[in-house]
């Protein structure tokens, strides 16, 4: 019979401290547990850990089982550790298919594991007819990483989360972000936390309230590359041709970026010059012809690509959309791209992103006459109020004569059809 878990209590650093034995082998796992815990809380918590240990070893539950028990033991509200017990008595009773149990023991799960769940795509293939499968999870990640993970946010149980851990998180992110940002990084915890709800129902109700998600403003003046900027970017040796073809077809087809970078081969048709974006942001599969010069180059590039499901691979992997702003302000100064508009932060201008590119798109096509329809079937964008903004900006560009864009096969250098003798 295995040896009674009593449990080790210690104190360090103003922090209380408790390890227990995990399995027969003599595994232990220490746990600290919350900040302002007195001792005779600590003292409880370990008692609670220990029992919990205790029953499932005694069961020969397997450790996950048990280090998800230990978990609980520290970090759940005190008042819910009987009913814990309870479902432990029910686990070691041969209860592991009961539903109602397993949601129970999944209540002690990260914010951060079940977020990664909903990224890898598990959620989706548990619940297909409610969790659609991400297409811009690498953008979410990054976020995720970022702003939510490193601010004790990550390893909290979801069902111990507050509105106060929430507002934790928008208060630490960088004064120079923008509004959009702050409002992604909202969107990301308030839709992590509604997937815990249901379909997981991991959890009975959203602890963000209405109103949480910050509103956006759209009074930012409009940016986009002239012509003569982007023929000067995309002959830029110095900048990899990955991330110039990249810049090229947002420039060109006005997808977004994080659309462009998950892009993969089997999307294109380049036979007929066609691309299909079956799954994006807005979950509105769109379809359409491809510029010649657009496809063209993509043939071309095919041939000498990295062998990898993705079109836009560089020797670090695939390029990750709206990670993407700094480099290529970055590449831009490189190409010696100088005009002081584009990188100047004020109350009304921001410097520019690659997000801009699409504006860039947007605001050309508008000046050659291209139709609003004709826009919006590469964009996705579902209103003409949205493409209606890039108006003005386009009305100027036509008043300057502002010419089209440069034929992608040819403004890139490495993918120049060699000349004939």
């Amino acid at each position: 019979m295995p040896r009674k878990s009593t449990g080790t209590l210690y104190e360090k650093g103003g922090v209380w401290y408790v390890c227990v034995t995990v399995n027969k082998s003599g595994k232990r796992k220490t746990t600290a547990l919350p900040a302002g815990t007195t001792t005779d809380q600590a003292s409880a918590r370990r008692d609670y850990m220990a029992e919990f240990v205790g029953k499932l070893r005694k069961a020969h539950q397997p450790d996950q089982h048990i280090e998800t028990a230990i978990k609980q033991a520290a970090e759940l509200p005190v008042d819910r550790l009987p009913g814990v017990r309870k479902v432990l008595d029910a686990l070691c009773a041969g209860a592991e298919q009961n539903s109602a149990t397993q949601r129970a023991l999944r209540g002690a799960m990260t914010f951060k594991d079940f977020a990664e769940e909903w990224l890898r795509g598990d959620l989706h293939r548990r619940f297909p007819d409610h969790v659609r499968l991400k297409k811009t999870s690498d953008d979410d990640r990054f976020r995720l990483k970022t702003h939510i993970y490193g601010r004790t946010l990550a390893e909290i149980p979801i069902a111990s989360i507050t509105i106060e851990h929430a507002e934790d998180v928008m208060r630490q992110i960088p004064p120079a972000r923008s509004a959009a940002t702050r409002r992604h990084v909202a969107q990301l915890l308030h839709r992590v936390l509604n997937l815990a709800v249901y379909p997981a129902k991991l959890i009975t109700h959203n602890p963000l309230p209405r109103g949480f998600l910050p509103r956006v403003g759209d009074n930012k003046a409009k940016l986009h590359l002239y012509p003569e900027e982007d023929a000067k970017l995309l002959g830029c040796k110095s900048v990899p041709i990955v991330h110039r073809l990249l810049y090229g077809v947002l420039a060109r087809e006005g997808m977004r970026s994080s659309e462009a970078t998950t892009l993969e081969w089997t999307d294109l048709d380049l036979k007929r010059g066609a691309v299909a974006l079956d799954r994006n942001k807005t979950d509105d599969p769109r379809a359409w012809a491809l510029r010649p010069d657009v496809a063209e180059a993509l043939r071309r590039w095919k041939k000498i690509a990295p062998d990898h499901a993705r079109i836009f691979v560089g020797v670090d992997g695939p390029l990750q959309g709206d990670m993407l702003a700094e480099t290529f302000r970055d590449h831009l100064g490189d190409a010696k791209v100088t005009r002081k508009e584009l990188f100047q932060r004020t109350e009304n201008r921001r410097p520019i992103r690659i997000h801009d590119l699409r504006a860039t798109f947007v605001t050309l096509s508008l000046a050659q006459g291209k139709s609003e329809t004709w826009v919006a079937d590469r964009t996705g964008h579902r209103s003409s109020q949205m493409i209606n903004r890039y108006r003005r900006a386009a009305r100027t560009a036509a008043e300057l004569g502002v010419k089209a864009l440069r034929p992608l096969d040819s403004a890139i250098p490495e993918l120049r059809a060699p000349r004939r003798k």
